[in-house]
């Protein structure tokens, strides 16, 4: 991320109560926050010790799932000419 250039605001006391940073630099921090998050849950759900599928197989699992969920070509069609009656 290099160096921070970040402005602090101060109280009329001089104690820090905000920072302001880049654009940039926020971004960095979130990206590294969801990098940190996702390490997090990876090492949780590592300690369940469950059991896992292969990648391609959760994939095509996921697929016949979203088929069978969407509307098929012919019935779409049909009620298409249905209601241009």
């Amino acid at each position: 991320m290099g160096d921070l250039n970040i402005q602090f605001l101060i109280d009329d006391k001089g104690n820090k109560i905000g920072a302001f940073l880049s654009m940039e630099q926020y971004q960095q921090l979130l990206e590294q926050l969801e990098e940190l998050k996702d390490i997090k849950d990876f090492d949780e759900y590592k300690k369940k010790n469950e059991p896992t599928i292969p990648f391609n197989q959760a994939i095509k699992e996921t697929y016949y799932l979203i088929d069978d969920l969407l509307p098929t070509h012919n019935s779409e069609v049909s009620k298409t000419t249905s209601d241009s009656s």
